[in-house]
């Protein structure tokens, strides 16, 4: 009897995996639904500003400056 359930409880679990593969197997290799691409020009915030440029390379040295820091260059 004991026997039995070991049997049918081994089963279930391979069984479980063996499900769990083929659905992951049919997600990643299944046909692949066609989205419909919009092309238009993309949208900005705002225009091309020096100011706004000029903050960003402010904010790289600043980090480039404490990596060097911290890498003892």
């Amino acid at each position: 009897m004991k026997n039995k359930k070991m049997a049918a409880a081994l089963a279930a679990v391979t069984n479980y995996i063996k499900s769990e593969e083929e659905s992951i197997v049919s997600q990643t290799c299944g046909p692949q639904e066609q989205v419909p691409v919009i092309e238009n020009e993309p949208i900005f915030a705002s225009p091309f500003s020096r100011w706004n440029s000029g903050g960003r390379e402010a904010l790289m040295q600043m980090r480039t400056m404490m990596q060097m820091r911290l890498m003892g260059r």
